[in-house]
């Protein structure tokens, strides 16, 4: 059986990076974590996470197993990883690949999914572990741009949820809206209700570039 991972990034590295090899951690903080990187070869050996893993393919060819499939991913794809679902990860070329990364705690993406359709239900589920899907890559890119402040973080994991509520269904018709202005209201609640939190510890939240 695969390894298990109570947290997503560094450990599941199956050696320390090589040259022209480099990982950049952010986090985590509020049940989210960032990761960039760039490998040649195998990356990582096979394991599991406890979290969401929603990254993009930034360069090279992006090759990994994954229900019982061998997966591609190429520059601009949405990756989309389960929790506690086995994978590993490679180059499927000479060149290398490089990749962004968020890692969600799934208790953070069900309280999102809830504000969102105003009812509790079961976690989304991404059909396709790889596609064109613009509401993760647009999140995903936005991510590494925002500041560890309670509220950004908050919206980030809204825009993610919203991302794979629409990867969770192959029958949405052509052109319908995604998300209800009665959904966007309750999200917008939900953000509001959050201000008088207390802050999240940003004292692990690394620059990465």
């Amino acid at each position: 059986m695969a390894p298990r991972l109570g947290r997503s990034a560094p450990e599941g590295l199956e050696r320390s990076c090589g040259a022209h090899e480099w990982v950049r951690g952010r986090g985590p903080v509020g049940g989210v974590e960032l990761l960039r990187a760039w490998f040649r070869g195998r990356a990582f050996a096979r394991h599991r996470h406890d979290t969401y893993a929603i990254g993009v393919t930034e360069a090279g060819l992006q090759v990994f197993d994954y229900r019982g499939r061998v997966e591609r991913s190429v520059p601009g794809d949405v990756v989309v990883l389960h929790p506690d679902e086995a994978h590993d990860g490679r180059a499927g070329g000479d060149d290398g690949f490089g990749y962004r990364i968020v890692y969600v705690e799934p208790a953070r993406i069900a309280a999102a999914v809830h504000a969102i359709r105003g009812r509790p239900g079961p976690l989304p589920f991404a059909r396709e572990p790889v596609s064109r899907n613009p509401t993760l890559a647009r999140a995903v890119t936005a991510a590494f741009q925002a500041p560890a402040e309670p509220l950004a973080l908050d919206a980030l994991v809204l825009r993610l949820a919203e991302g794979l509520i629409e990867g969770d269904s192959d029958d949405r018709p052509t052109g319908a809206p995604r998300v209800d202005q009665g959904a966007l209201d309750r999200a917008r609640a939900f953000l509001d209700a959050r201000r008088a939190n207390v802050p999240y510890r940003a004292r692990n939240w690394r620059a990465s570039s």
